[in-house]
């Protein structure tokens, strides 16, 4: 399973490159922008947040709409755990889904202070999750299914578990 998940790791990883070129865009275009109207320039902190934050942006983005063709996938499963199967490539995918919204329940609230309630993280995750299936599905750039939308929103969990648990407490 390991093995599955370090293999597909190897494409979003790919992305970084330009994930972190637009990280650093728009870390430059913040900076120009509060230097533009005459505002302090913020702490390391927040600056280094919103760089990770737009650079695992384009990454999720990269993963879940542009590293397939349009018109590709047109399935719909509205089964829980309909995704889990029987094989373990199935498996991993769901585990990977889960996996991949963990960074979102991090960033999120170290970028935006709102956030920083469980339900505003969480409920966020589960949002943008959906916005996501809904656009594969229009686009038919992946399969729209239930389970993606609840391991996401578990992976938003965590990653908020984390930030509060690790990250937060440090101040």
């Amino acid at each position: 399973m390991i093995t599955y998940i370090l293999e597909d790791m190897k494409q979003p990883v790919s992305y970084l490159v330009s994930g972190i070129g637009a990280g650093i865009a728009a870390y430059f275009f913040m900076k120009g922008v509060r230097c533009c109207l005459g505002k302090k320039q913020k702490c390391k902190k927040h600056s280094i947040s919103l760089f990770l934050w737009v650079a695992y942006l384009v990454v999720l983005a990269r993963t879940v709409y542009f590293c397939r063709p349009s018109l590709s996938r047109n399935k719909v499963n509205l089964a829980v755990m309909g995704t889990w199967g029987t094989s373990l490539r199935s498996h991993v995918y769901v585990i990977e889904n889960f996996i991949l919204f963990i960074p979102f329940g991090i960033l999120l609230p170290l970028c935006f202070p709102k956030a920083r309630k469980s339900q505003n993280c969480i409920l966020t995750g589960c949002v943008l999750s959906i916005f996501i299936e809904t656009v594969q599905y229009m686009t038919q750039r992946g399969n729209c299914e239930l389970d993606d939308v609840i391991m996401n929103t578990l992976g938003t969990l965590v990653g908020w578990v984390i930030y509060t648990g690790f990250i937060n407490s440090k101040k």
